[in-house]
């Protein structure tokens, strides 16, 4: 597996890793920097100015914040620190979006007087 002439990950993967292949790291959580780049709802500015708190609106067209890197990115682009930006109606086999839910509580009643 791999490419001939591509990057020498030696995981088994000539692409996108399967989630969860790897240990989460200290926060439990799996897949965080270098399989997909992950859409943010920000939109990019070259400078911290405020937009980075904000998601922006679904009608808004300006480049959205990515961050994680990607399989195909280089070392240096592979931090949650690293922003990178693409027009939202872009599609790349390299660029995807994380789901998630909130942990399910245990609510069971006791049935002790």
């Amino acid at each position: 597996m791999g490419w001939k002439d591509g990057f020498d990950c030696q995981d088994g993967n000539e692409w996108v890793a399967a989630t969860g292949q790897y240990t989460a790291n200290p926060w439990g959580i799996h897949d965080i920097l270098g399989n997909l780049w992950e859409w943010t709802c920000s939109e990019y500015e070259q400078q911290y100015a405020g937009k980075e708190r904000l998601c922006s609106p679904t009608t808004n067209r300006e480049p959205r914040v990515m961050r994680g890197g990607a399989w195909n990115s280089g070392v240096t682009s592979v931090r949650a620190a690293y922003r990178n930006r693409f027009f939202p109606e872009a599609r790349y086999n390299f660029v995807g979006f994380r789901l998630a839910r909130d942990q399910i509580r245990d609510v069971s009643v006791s049935t002790d007087p």
